[in-house]
């Protein structure tokens, strides 16, 4: 069974368009705020977090590490199983400074602006895995669909370069509705709402391509206990020493991508809408995540029965494909371009964001004759392509020579890398900015140098010598790798912290993170007189226009009047102009404004 380019474009752009309408829709109010806001939609939304790695890649984790692969899932269960504990804190701190992205959060706990570029850097460099695997995902899928017989043994006639060609068409178009609906400064309604969607529609693909292995390849699960019992080396390899050997390294990893990932944390802590919502998402998501494991052995276990030459990671599309049923290959390809789609918009958004607050708005001054949010707008547009564009180029660098969970792993223990300073935040306020960069440089040079420097140049392992001893190095190694790097990181994070004092403001940040207080009074006196005044003195950085609309909306948020002049009320005031701009421009924009503008006698 072959699908024409034309036939693959036509149910691609059908599905994107509904996409596009979901928002569109939501944007414009037709949907209902009580589905918007429903807590089931929140969950579904949280299902970016399956990305097309999930859908299709960890099925060759778990060809690679049997039972081993289900750390995948135990390890983000047991985050989210405990989110009053976990991720609550970081939704309070959160909602209430706008701190809208894991830079600002870092920025916020060590009081350092330079933390807030480091920081963007670094999540660049590992997040740029996952987004070419997104395009990989789609490029081959499309590739697999319309140049290979239902046998896949014999490739028609192929132009150069098709999966490039596929990949890029497909980036362009996820470029386009990114920057359509994720370059506005609200809460992303639409966005959010069709990433929900999207969450559906994989979690039933992969349900439905789990069903159909199980009953038209095997015949039940009575069909699924005989092939096992015929094939016992298929059982075996399921607690294999090397799959428990490597079950807790990958727990470890896959612990922390909630709190570490972006976009993730993005969903998590910035876009939440509702009260007390770690309480639902520590059942509810982790239910989600029971549900799509089900069908992962059954899918490998159906692909091995049918001898599929194609990659293990692809057996969820050429089961239903290789068995010449139209129908669930069509359903399996629409779940794993939804699965690619929300997230490689996500990350691009997470990232883009990051990149406007840390790097181009303290460089590049903004004009200020007229309001700022256009220019806001527009520069993030540019950003989210570019983001996308270089997401792309690593994609085509590394020529299809890695899988899609070399690149899934790569990224996830890059990430892991923050986890000592995301932890920090909340529950060790010793820890200080010298200590947290130390740590972080040390774990990022080693992850830089023994896993993205050998993808780049091709090579899964190699060797290198250093002081006549030989190191091995490569994704290959992934296991020593990481937890060299997490080691090496703490420590250095803990020794350095140890070792050196924390400044009078970065102490006072520490405790606001630390401390369940909405806010520590602060006994000074502004030295501006009224909201009016305040105003004035905004309009030489913001321009006048912007800076009336932001006291406006401080005033409204506290229900103040505009001709407050007690002094408290008026530093509630500069307070909540400094948590709106922080949501506008970032949180180290938004202090640094503040301070100069609106300074303490």
């Amino acid at each position: 069974m072959t699908f024409s380019l034309g036939h693959i474009a036509f149910i691609g752009i059908v599905y994107i368009l509904l996409l596009f309408g979901i928002a569109y829709a939501t944007e414009r109010g037709w949907v209902s705020d009580k589905i918007v806001s429903h807590p089931i939609v929140y969950v579904l939304s949280l299902g970016i977090f399956a990305s097309a790695w999930s859908y299709y890649g960890v099925i060759d984790l778990a060809q690679r590490y049997g039972y081993g692969a289900l750390a995948y899932y135990l390890g983000t269960s047991l985050l989210f199983l405990f989110a009053p504990f976990t991720l609550r804190p970081l939704m309070q701190l959160a909602n209430r400074y706008q701190i809208n992205s894991m830079a600002d959060l870092l920025t916020f706990r060590y009081h350092s602006h330079s933390v807030g570029g480091f920081v963007t850097l670094c999540m660049l460099f590992a997040m740029i895995p996952l987004l070419a695997l997104q395009i990989q995902a789609v490029g081959d899928t499309i590739h697999i669909l319309t140049l290979y017989n239902a046998d896949a043994t014999q490739p028609q006639s192929a132009s150069f370069g098709s999966r490039e060609m596929f990949a890029l068409f497909y980036a362009a178009i996820i470029a386009f509705f990114a920057m359509l609906y994720g370059s506005n400064r609200e809460r992303h309604k639409g966005l959010i709402t069709a990433m929900a969607f999207e969450s559906l529609i994989k979690l039933f693909g992969l349900l439905a391509v789990g069903g159909f292995a199980t009953y038209y390849v095997f015949n039940g699960f009575s069909g699924i206990d005989t092939w096992l019992a015929d094939n016992p080396e298929h059982r075996e390899i399921l607690q294999s020493k090397t799959s428990l050997s490597s079950f807790h390294t990958m727990l470890l990893v896959f612990l922390s991508t909630a709190v570490s990932m972006p976009h993730i944390f993005h969903l998590t802590a910035v876009e939440n809408r509702i009260d007390d919502a770690s309480r639902i998402i520590s059942w509810a998501f982790p239910l989600f995540l029971f549900v799509m494991a089900l069908p992962v052995f059954p899918i490998l276990w159906a692909g091995i029965k049918l001898e599929s030459p194609f990659p293990t990671e692809y057996f969820p599309l050429v089961i239903p494909m290789a068995s010449g049923s139209t129908t669930f290959t069509i359903i399996s390809f629409v779940a794993g371009l939804s699965a690619a789609t929300g997230a490689l918009i996500a990350i691009t958004l997470s990232l883009a964001t990051m990149i406007m607050n840390h790097w181009i708005l303290p460089a590049t001054p903004l004009r200020t004759k007229k309001a700022i949010y256009g220019q806001l707008i527009r520069i993030k547009k540019t950003l989210i392509a570019v983001v996308i564009i270089a997401g792309y180029a690593f994609y085509v660098s590394l020529g299809n020579k890695f899988t899609l969970t070399d690149l899934a792993i790569s990224a996830f223990i890059a990430t892991l890398q923050f986890l000592p300073g995301v932890i920090a935040v909340v529950y060790w306020s010793q820890g200080n900015v010298r200590g947290f960069v130390a740590g972080l440089f040390v774990g990022m040079t080693i992850w830089f140098w023994g896993i993205f420097v050998p993808m780049l140049s091709g090579d899964h392992q190699y060797l290198v010598d250093v002081f006549d001893q030989n190191f091995s190095l490569g994704i290959d190694l992934w296991t020593e790798i990481t937890l060299w790097s997490l080691a090496l990181n703490t420590i250095t994070f803990i020794a350095v912290s140890r070792l050196t004092k924390q400044s009078d403001a970065e102490r006072y940040s520490a405790e606001l993170c630390s401390q369940d207080e909405l806010s520590h009074p602060v006994r000074l006196t502004l030295s501006c007189r009224s909201p009016e005044d305040m105003v004035e003195r905004l309009s030489g950085r913001i321009g006048e226009s912007t800076a009336r609309i932001e006291v406006d909306k401080a005033l409204l948020s506290l229900d103040f009047n505009p001709n407050e002049s007690r002094p408290y009320a008026l530093r509630r005031l500069r307070d909540e102009v400094e948590a709106n701009l922080s949501g506008l421009l970032g949180i180290a924009m938004a202090n640094e404004i503040v301070n100069t503008q609106l300074p303490f006698s």
